[in-house]
């Protein structure tokens, strides 16, 4: 998007970076509603162009913000030649909402108005054709720009050399036009672009104001000029609303009648009388100067039956434009009169591809004649019915009651196949289809763990109904037992209900022996159950890397250093356990940060009788450079740069080489890089300290896996 040079940054963003990887470089035009600077992707070094939002728009009202990142997410999905792509979308540290763009080396189509003056025909019809098609591109996802005008189309030059026209900001205009006021609308300069329903007060507006604002930029590619251009903004508006435009014949005589018919029907005040597209409006205009496109046609058949090819998908120059109908014919009118390549794809065919030349006013008629693909069947078997089909990932078909499914129209070649059921886990099989053949195929499909435990639950719950019901069928009385009359009846119910303390006392005791020993077979059984997950997960799982222990040193005349992050936490095995931040190492002879030792502590005191070499040891190793050795070790690890790391620690562990913590910590690094055996001599100088045990943990882990043999594949 290369414009003319500013020196001077009204907002001072220039030489700084937003969001962390974009490098502003240099200011590039400022415009009624952003700020476009050019700008350098940290990472991929790429040039792009980002388009900041002013201070008084985006902090005036909080919803445009909102809306802002609302449309830029929509014009994300823009992909077309003839738009400027967008990728991404971001705010500042002030606040401020901005876009990121490929970077444009151009001139915007204003520019090359105001070089040239009037366009020619031929290069108007194809600005036209091109425009024509991104705008259809855009309002067939339901996008409408709003805001065409010539500055917002920039001209490019492509790989042959020619210029094509790119447009810019589509959705911003819609935000603005949405939630900001008629000040800002006359402030970006779009009055005399705007269609007549943007003046009117809760008119629809549709992709026909597109089609309005298209024609009267097509007026001034025609003319040099605009057909409303008043000396107030209420006179421009007015005349958009209730004066028709003037014919460019009275500033360009040369053009034909037909041109001002276009621009009629283009610029008219209600929306139902405009053409219904862009490109509706470029082939009317191709017409109208005598350079109509020609006609093509193409009639698809099957090169080995001659049968003619239906639903075959239809591609001219890359784009998709249809597809054949029934008979396999499909066809255009109004083709440009160039070279186009058509490409002629279906499921069963090879791609047929070809270059064909459109002649202006002519018909080209195309046999198509398509090679099919080799092509075999697959008749699967599982046994569930309704299972889902795919192959290659592609859902294909379902089975049937019978659990069934053929697969007709298969390419040769390798294939894999999989069956998904909702209740059965899935089931996958390789494949090779020959061409002209059947291929049988019975995959068996196993019921999910889930669904096996519900079936045993739901068999023990019904063995638990019967019995009960046949404990409960004992107890009935028979029938010559069925008491004659009420009171009978009442005396027998009454009689039970006041059981004798000889009776009661034996039930009591049953119950209460039942109770203690169901009690106590559930707690033996969840007991054991607990002590088997333990022992499977401590021996089944990998174990996770223990923490870097965290150094704290004590000096007097220092400040206190935040101790490092551990590179990688682990669960401690004993709930009771200390953590890791409060354990005194007792073999590390370099003093803790925290505190300062007491005069007369037994900390201070062991240190006085310590033989004079330890003393000079301890004296001449700085515990500071230790501590930002392993400070900065622990940095690099987490970060997953362990050749750094090693490399501190080792500084650390020639400081100090009776600390067994350092040794730990080297090797954590060569357990991580995969270098075993340099990781067990590490841990094994780990003899010492709250981390002893932990290594020796290592240690086994990496002797079992030194003695595992490895699989073969």
């Amino acid at each position: 998007m290369k414009g003319p040079k500013l020196t001077r940054d009204p907002y001072g963003l220039v030489g700084t970076t937003l969001a962390h990887r974009y490098h502003l470089e240099e200011l590039v035009g400022i415009g009624g509603m952003g700020v476009v600077y050019r700008a350098r992707h940290l990472v991929t070094t790429a040039m792009v162009a980002v388009k900041v939002l002013k201070p008084d728009l985006a902090l005036a009202d909080p919803e445009l913000v909102e809306a802002f990142f609302k449309e830029a997410k929509a014009t994300v999905g823009l992909d077309h030649p003839y738009i400027v792509r967008v990728t991404d979308a971001a705010m500042t540290d002030d606040g401020l909402p901005f876009l990121v763009m490929e970077w444009l080396s151009g001139r915007t189509l204003e520019e090359e108005i105001r070089r040239r003056g009037p366009l020619p025909l031929a290069q108007v019809a194809t600005f036209l054709e091109q425009i024509g098609e991104a705008l259809a591109h855009a309002h067939a996802r339901g996008i409408v720009h709003r805001d065409l005008k010539p500055a917002n189309f920039m001209l490019v030059t492509d790989y042959k050399g020619e210029l094509i026209p790119k447009i810019l900001d589509f959705g911003i205009a819609k935000v603005l036009h949405s939630t900001a006021s008629a000040r800002v609308s006359r402030a970006m300069g779009t009055v005399h672009y705007a269609s007549p329903e943007q003046f009117r007060a809760g008119a629809a507006i549709d992709h026909r104001s597109d089609i309005y604002s298209l024609g009267i930029v097509t007026y001034q590619m025609l003319t040099g000029r605009v057909p409303f251009d008043a000396a107030s903004v209420e006179r421009v508006i007015y005349e958009h609303l209730h004066v028709p435009p003037p014919s460019p014949r009275d500033f360009r005589p040369e053009l034909p009648p037909a041109v001002e018919e276009v621009l009629a029907r283009a610029l008219a005040k209600d929306p139902e009388a405009r053409f219904s597209s862009a490109l509706e409006l470029a082939r009317a205009f191709r017409h109208a100067i005598g350079r109509g496109g020609g006609e093509l046609r193409l009639e698809c058949r099957d090169a080995r039956t001659r049968a003619p090819v239906a639903a075959a998908l239809v591609y001219l120059d890359g784009r998709y434009a249809g597809q054949t109908d029934a008979e396999g014919k499909w066809g255009i009118r109004d083709l440009a009169a160039r070279p186009h390549i058509v490409e002629v794809a279906s499921p069963r065919h090879h791609l047929w591809r070809e270059t064909v030349s459109s002649e202006r006013g002519e018909e080209c008629v195309l046999l198509v004649e398509l090679n099919p693909l080799p092509l075999g069947s697959i008749l699967l078997r599982c046994a569930v019915a309704h299972a889902e089909v795919f192959l290659d990932g592609v859902r294909v078909g379902v089975t049937d009651e019978r659990g069934s499914c053929v697969l007709n129209g298969i390419r040769a070649g390798r294939h894999r196949l999989t069956v998904r059921h909702p209740q059965y886990a899935p089931a996958h099989i390789e494949c090779d289809v020959v061409e002209g053949e059947m291929l049988p195929l019975v995959l068996t499909l196993r019921p999910c763990r889930g669904r096996i435990l519900t079936r045993l639950a739901f068999w023990k719950k019904k063995e638990g109904v019967t019995a009960r019901a046949t404990a409960m069928k004992g107890r009935l009385p028979p029938p010559s037992a069925i008491f004659d009359t009420l009171a009978d009846t009442a005396t027998q119910r009454i009689a039970p209900a006041a059981p004798t303390e000889e009776n009661a006392r034996p039930r009591v005791t049953a119950r209460w022996w039942r109770s203690r020993r169901a009690l106590a077979g559930g707690i033996v059984g969840l007991s054991l159950a607990g002590f088997g997950l333990a022992l499977w997960l401590w021996r089944g799982s990998k174990e996770v890397p223990s923490p870097a222990p965290e150094v704290r040193w004590e000096v007097t005349s220092a400040e206190p250093v935040s101790p490092p992050s551990p590179p990688l936490p682990e669960p401690s095995r004993r709930s009771e356990a200390p953590p890791a931040a409060s354990i005194r190492r007792p073999s590390s002879a370099i003093p803790s940060l925290t505190s300062p030792p007491q005069a007369g502590s037994p900390a201070e005191a062991a240190s006085v009788k310590e033989p004079s070499s330890r003393i000079e040891e301890t004296t001449s190793a700085s515990p500071l450079a230790i501590a930002e050795h392993v400070r900065r070790g622990n940095e690099h690890f987490t970060a997953g740069r362990y050749d750094d790391a090693l490399r501190e620690y080792h500084a650390a562990q020639r400081l100090d080489p009776s600390n067994p913590d350092v040794y730990y910590l080297i090797g954590l690094v060569h357990e991580r890089r995969g270098e075993y055996e340099a990781a067990r001599e590490a841990f094994q100088q780990c003899t010492d300290g709250p981390y002893a045990a932990v290594a020796r943990n290592h240690v086994k882990m990496l002797e079992k896996k030194r003695l595992k043999p490895r699989q073969k594949p």
